[in-house]
């Protein structure tokens, strides 16, 4: 490997094979919370009395020197949980906020108009978990409009297209007041799982693709809108792999830092990437995305081909796994993979998919009332929680060896004691003389167990129906005694009188 390419690569791979990535992401961490205080970043607009219901999470707060602030006049506030943030280096530009509220339709629509953004990335389900993740913040169907009074906007739904791993619709935005329109894409990701990563760099790779040749990213237009549930952990690794990407296309990969980009991008707003299996991926997509983003047929594989159906989340459809072997030219080597990468992809094949309705049209505009700060979100300040399987590869591997069946068909009948042990017995006497004398001490020791079992249930038993009759003596007694004593005094005051 030359020193052209050693250096991202290299530094995966030693973290890789020290499994180190919970460390390194630690760091990350302390170091960007040390930068904020040195800095003096504050959040006190997010902690005014008035601002706080516009918060989707209690503890995910846009800083006051990078948050989006809305212009409009005479609407209830300038607030919105977004922030701009910027790689100056790599000419990119996000607005990064959190899935709209139902009180914050209104507020979200004004900011993409005002900030004359061209495209919104949706990298999270309405419905994850069985938990609201965001509200549906755009009408319902193809020709459908949504009205914002509260705002002066108009919305409408003019088109949408369907692909495996994402859908792309096309929005009309209308200024009621002057009447000026203007279009904006929604590419809206359906195959990054709450808590985890897209199935594989490829396809989340082909998506970014897709977005970057649209130039709703390029640096005369306004800065896409991009959100997931909190806006901090699936948005981060967004941007944190297009930044680089950039930056190594331009400058070369030896003068890129991963570390050192996402702490820039983390001066803009608090906590980007938000588990180290998050930062994992990052790596995993910028090696990858060095050799596979600029090929003119990337684009061409079969992950991007068209789905048919209505508008949709893909809720029902698991994502499409990786290739098995993957050819890295650049590396000459296969990227190493965690335990964690086969893992999810089993996952994503063997559990259910999450409740949301396939069809968004289904979905009642009143659902966000569950909405509130303790939903769990790959976004939330939790680290934890993975789930942590064995390598499964082999399942779903057609050339993993398999016992040879007669005649086409397999016996699945459940033998008797007699038919598991004569094929060995019939081998080997002395050994079948030896198993059953051990078959008849092991039948002996059970059954004497169950013998004792049954005769402490018994002699339990026996204790409580005796304890029942001398409790029922004790009562007859005291009535007894009572009745006496009754009779007793009625006597003496009949005598006396």
């Amino acid at each position: 490997m030359n020193d052209e390419k050693k250096s991202i690569y290299q530094e995966y791979t030693q973290i890789q094979e020290k499994n180190q990535w919970m460390i390194v992401y630690q760091n990350i961490k302390d170091a960007s919370e040390i930068e904020a205080r040195k800095c003096n970043y504050t959040i006190n607009e997010s902690k005014k009395i008035q601002n706080k219901s516009f918060n989707r999470y209690g503890d995910v707060n846009p800083y006051d020197h990078s948050r989006i602030v809305l212009k409009r006049p005479n609407i209830d506030t300038d607030y919105i949980n977004a922030n701009l943030v910027k790689l100056e280096r790599a000419k990119r530009q996000y607005i990064l906020c959190q899935g709209p509220l139902q009180s914050t339709i209104g507020h979200f629509w004004l900011m993409v108009w005002e900030q004359q953004s061209k495209a919104i990335l949706m990298l999270n389900k309405l419905i994850e978990k069985r938990q609201i993740k965001c509200h549906l913040y755009w009408p319902k169907g193809e020709g459908q409009r949504l009205e914002l009074q509260d705002v002066g906007l108009i919305v409408e739904y003019i088109s949408a297209e369907n692909y495996k791993n994402f859908s792309k619709r096309l929005f009309r935005i209308t200024d009621i007041e002057s009447t000026k329109s203007r279009d904006v894409i929604q590419f809206h990701y359906t195959q990054w799982p709450d808590f985890g990563v897209p199935s594989s760099p490829i396809a989340f790779l082909q998506f970014l693709k897709q977005v970057r040749d649209s130039g709703v990213l390029d640096e005369n237009v306004g800065p896409a809108v991009i959100h997931c549930s909190a806006g901090i952990g699936r948005s981060g690794t967004f941007c944190l792999v297009d930044c680089c990407l950039v930056l190594i296309d331009k400058e070369g990969e030896s003068r890129v830092s991963v570390r050192d980009v996402l702490l820039e991008l983390r001066k803009y707003r608090m906590g980007l990437i938000q588990t180290h299996d998050q930062l994992t991926f990052s790596y995993q997509a910028i090696i990858e995305g060095m050799e596979r983003i600029n090929n003119k047929t990337f684009d061409e594989l079969d992950i991007l081909e068209i789905a048919t159906g209505s508008d949709h989340e893909e809720e029902n459809s698991p994502p499409p796994l990786p290739p098995r072997t993957s050819s890295f030219p650049v590396h000459d080597r296969p990227l190493p993979t965690s335990p964690l990468d086969s893992s999810r992809q089993l996952e994503q094949i063997s559990e259910p998919s999450d409740p949301t309705s396939s069809d968004i049209s289904e979905i009642d505009e009143d659902d966000d009332s569950s909405d509130t700060d303790t939903d769990d979100d790959d976004d939330d300040d939790a680290i934890g929680d993975e789930t942590k399987l064995t390598n499964g590869q082999n399942r779903f591997d057609a050339n993993s060896s398999l016992p040879p069946v007669p005649n086409g068909t397999l016996d699945l009948s459940i033998p008797s004691d007699k038919q598991r042990f004569s094929s060995d017995d019939e081998k080997n006497p002395k050994a079948g003389d030896s198993k059953n004398a051990m078959r008849h001490r092991n039948r002996a020791a059970r059954q004497s167990a169950m013998q004792d079992k049954i005769r402490e249930i018994k002699r339990k038993q026996k204790e409580s129906e005796s304890k029942k009759v001398s409790s029922t003596k004790k009562r007859r007694s005291l009535i007894l005694s009572i009745g006496v004593l009754i009779l007793s005094v009625v006597a003496y005051f009949y005598v006396k009188s």
